[in-house]
């Protein structure tokens, strides 16, 4: 192997080693240089807690119901639409306003036809946790819910 190519090799693997080193110490990511925070971590606690959005319904058998279809929050799924209410949970006028815009948003689908979702009154955000349970016993009932934000407006027709 000439010399060049060598000290070529050398200098792409020293790079990839410094940016990798400076992402680890400084916590960013820049892919794929990421430190992949979500997998470098020990679950010591027996619970798991989180957002859940709730759209308010007028039936009386059933006053809620948790949005998590894709259907109901596009072009969103649940994962990056909660990920989007938690960076704004520092500002409750923002928080309000973006659960209003998720609330128009699937009004507009079920005008359009794109989901056939029952006629909602407003949206809940919850803080909810749950006691970890080896059967998932308890997936649709967490032990703990606390309101975070609500918003709703006088019944519209939808």
């Amino acid at each position: 192997m000439s010399s060049h190519r060598y000290l070529l090799i050398n200098a792409v693997l020293a790079l990839l080693l410094v940016v990798s080193l400076f992402d680890i110490v400084t916590g960013q990511e820049h892919w794929p240089f990421s430190p992949y925070p979500m997998f470098s971590g020990v679950q010591r606690r027996r619970s798991l807690s989180g957002l859940q959005l709730f759209g308010i319904t007028a039936a009386a058998e059933c006053p809620e119901m948790e949005l998590h279809d894709v259907q109901y929050l596009q072009p969103f799924d649940e994962p990056r639409l909660l990920m989007a209410l938690q960076r704004q949970m520092d500002d409750p006028d923002r928080l309000r306003d973006a659960l209003r815009d998720v609330l128009a948003r699937y009004r507009q689908l079920r005008r359009k036809g794109l989901h056939d979702g029952p006629p909602l009154l407003g949206l809940r955000l919850y803080h909810c946790e749950w006691r970890l349970d080896a059967r998932a016993g308890n997936a649709n009932q967490p032990d703990r819910k606390e309101l975070v934000a609500e918003v709703g407006c006088p019944r519209e027709e939808d």
